[in-house]
């Protein structure tokens, strides 16, 4: 029975990356819930503990912040260098956190068109995870140089 429960669950993440237009990466939310930042504070984050640790294997990473802005809308801020974007070397690539999947209004329509079932294991699997979703580069992807919020926090924890 685990088995089968197991591949509904696969089926569901499958369906989400879909919906997302990407592959949704999953968080647990103990990690979450340890750095989850407060509206207007940055909060810095080990890259190494997340499931896009693997952008430090392949980019100068400068910086990864959690951030929650003024629409309330957490995300996982990662700012890297890039020679190649010359004047624009600091890139930044944010990753939205999907807090609460089960709250969606759309959750039973994804459960259903998953061809899957509302079972306890998939519940309990969404509500021990968040999601990330990668978000399309937006008109502060390009950087000459970090935003001073950033630079705070990355200086007030060294």
């Amino acid at each position: 029975m685990k088995r089968i429960e197991t591949k509904k669950k696969f089926k569901f993440q499958f369906y989400l990356d879909r919906v997302e237009g990407r592959k949704v990466l999953w968080l647990p939310r103990k990690e979450w819930e340890s750095f989850k930042p407060l509206f207007g504070k940055p909060v810095k984050v080990d890259i190494s503990k997340t499931p896009m640790s693997d952008v430090s294997k392949y980019a100068s990473v400068i910086a990864t912040v959690a951030v929650r802005s003024s629409d309330q809308i957490p995300s996982i801020d990662i700012y890297r260098h890039d020679e190649k974007d010359y004047p624009y070397t600091k890139n930044k690539d944010s990753y939205i956190v999907i807090e609460d999947i089960l709250e969606r209004p759309d959750y039973q329509e994804l459960v259903i068109k998953s061809s899957t079932s509302d079972s306890s294991e998939l519940r309990e699997f969404l509500r021990d995870n968040v999601g990330l979703v990668k978000a399309e580069p937006s008109t502060d992807h390009w950087l000459t140089e970090l935003p001073s919020s950033v630079l705070y926090v990355i200086e007030s924890n060294l």
